[in-house]
């Protein structure tokens, strides 16, 4: 891999032909972005990495993108055509061809006196799909019809849920009334490829981006609602009925008399274990760590014997945060949400809500915790007590001396860099740039800023009374997706859609649109806008 395309180490292009089996090397030896392997439906029986930050299983290969010397290995074990980009450009491909090494006999037809017997029809399993555009909207992946957003199955049968393709993000949630056990992640999003463990609803775990897919398996009969966790408006149902199979009536056994037996003495309950909880407002904007026994938003703050154990949760809210500490405790496990590697830090990365784990203390002292994702608001310290139960004495600070002595060396910053937090902001365009003629032609550049932030896309829309104005059936002009390269900035060439090609091409007036940019990356996600003006070529109709 090189910073503009994938070569064959072989040859000079970006395709290899292997028999099943066979193992592929991947590796970015040299560079100044940062790359990963993605492959977009087939992928590989398995994927080994050998060179860099081993940040998690793979495929994707790293699991997220990584600057130069990287290298590891994929092998494929089934025939077909493997495509694969780069997790940071979506246009850098290339292919792997996968065949068999023996081919396959083609059987010869004998004729036959007797009938043909009647082709029995296999049912087709029951899929949901989510799409966006215009709108947001559930769909019965067999129907035509954008309003069915319902499937019918029989008791202990599985219905599939996928994202495909769209500019949005989406997951599946039942908030309310029966949920299904079991909702296992088949397929990762494109755009965050890390797959969700915990085969529970919601699935995934928080909306992604296109290219995710699972199934939920719903084993007693009702009527299940679901919804998008980011778009109330999409809603769909899974009606199960009962599998019409009777269940064969049990011989009846005489049930024996109990013997009576002491009711035990009840075992006092033992005491909740100390525990910190992450907490986050959106109005006003505020993010915090509170002692989970106390009612005080500034108490972060807990005192634990030596050898004790501490709860780490982050159960509610919108943003996404993670533990790290200045001196590591002895051991960190996360319980619940995406683990990519062994604690501490607790996620390895800021995470959305849902996840909990704990971490044990087995030498005294004062360990101080942050969330990488809001270093300067959101802190928090552990207290481990001294083996006979007092507190850790704070070391003092040395008194100078009147006797002049040597300048000591000065001290060493041993503390690392803290991680930025996603951010991200649309530069103000030149006016000269800003016009309707520039965006029919496909020339209409916009530019943002970001830092730690990976994939995304940028949507320009109009308000209803403008789309009215200007006879637009719909809010949305176009969009086009790209990622936060490596130099902090995020480029893309907008081009019209269909139906604003449509309205513009003898629309003479100036036109006022909004500019949305949504991000996401391995730290969480954003979104901002911009009021962009594009000026029309004359005379208003």
């Amino acid at each position: 891999m090189t910073d503009t395309a994938f070569r064959d180490a072989a040859g000079d292009d970006s395709a290899v032909e292997i028999p099943v089996g066979g193992t592929v090397g991947f590796s970015y030896p040299v560079g100044e972005s940062r790359h990963n392997v993605v492959f977009e439906t087939l992928q590989p029986s398995s994927c080994k990495q050998t060179a860099g930050e081993n940040w998690g299983a793979t495929p994707p290969l790293p699991w997220y993108q990584q600057g130069p010397g990287w290298a590891g290995t994929c092998t494929f074990d089934k025939a077909g055509t493997y495509v694969f980009h780069s997790g940071l450009n979506f246009l850098m491909k290339g292919t792997i061809v996968v065949s068999d090494a023996t081919p396959t006999a083609t059987p010869t037809v004998t004729a036959t006196a007797t009938a043909t017997a009647t082709a029995t029809a296999t049912p087709t399993p029951a899929r949901i799909e989510a799409h966006d555009g215009t709108h947001n909207w559930w769909q019965d992946a067999s129907q035509s019809s954008e309003a069915d957003n319902s499937v019918t199955v029989k008791a202990g049968a599985r219905v599939t849920f996928a994202f495909p393709s769209g500019a949005s993000g989406h997951n599946v949630t039942f908030p309310s009334g029966p949920a299904p056990a079991l909702c296992p992640q088949t397929k990762v999003s494109s755009q965050f490829p890390i797959l969700d463990t915990n085969d529970a609803p919601p699935m995934p775990a928080f909306a992604q981006g296109p290219g995710w897919e699972g199934y939920c398996t719903f084993d007693t009969p009702g009527t299940y609602t679901f919804v998008c966790g980011t778009h109330p408006e999409m809603t769909g149902t899974v009606v199960v009925e009962s599998g019409g199979e009777p269940t064969p009536t049990p011989t009846a056994t005489a049930t024996p008399t109990p013997t009576a037996t002491a009711t035990p003495t009840p075992t006092a309950t033992p005491p909740t274990r100390p525990g910190i909880v992450a907490h986050d407002t959106a109005t006003p904007a505020k993010n915090w760590f509170q002692d989970a026994s106390s009612s005080d938003a500034a108490d972060n703050t807990v005192t634990v014997d030596k050898g004790a154990t501490v709860d780490f949760s982050y159960p509610s809210g919108t943003s996404a945060h993670n533990v790290k500490f200045d001196t590591n405790p002895t051991s960190c496990v996360q319980k619940t949400g995406i683990a990519i590697t062994t604690g501490p830090p607790l996620p390895a990365y800021g995470q959305p809500a849902s996840w909990t784990g704990e971490c044990t203390f087995d030498t005294p002292g004062t360990y101080t915790f942050v969330c990488t994702v809001h270093p300067t608001e959101m802190t928090g310290t552990v207290v481990v007590k001294n083996v006979d139960g007092t507190e850790p004495t704070p070391t003092p600070t040395a008194t100078p001396t009147a006797t002049p002595t040597a300048t000591p060396e000065p001290p060493r910053d041993t503390t690392p860099a803290k991680i930025a937090s996603i951010w991200a902001a649309i530069d103000k365009p030149t006016v000269k740039a800003m016009t309707v003629s520039s965006f029919l032609k496909g020339k209409l550049t916009i530019v943002a800023r970001c830092v730690s932030a990976g994939s995304g896309t940028l949507t320009l829309s109009v308000s209803k009374a403008v789309a009215k104005q200007i006879g637009l059936n719909g809010t949305k002009l176009g969009s086009a997706t790209t990622t936060c390269d490596g130099h902090g900035r995020f480029t893309v060439k907008l081009k019209p859609n269909a139906a604003a090609k449509k309205a513009l091409d003898d629309y003479r007036g100036s036109v006022k649109t909004t500019a949305t940019l949504a991000l996401a990356g391995p730290i969480g996600q954003t979104s901002v806008t911009r009021t962009i003006n594009l000026k029309g070529k004359g005379r208003a109709r």
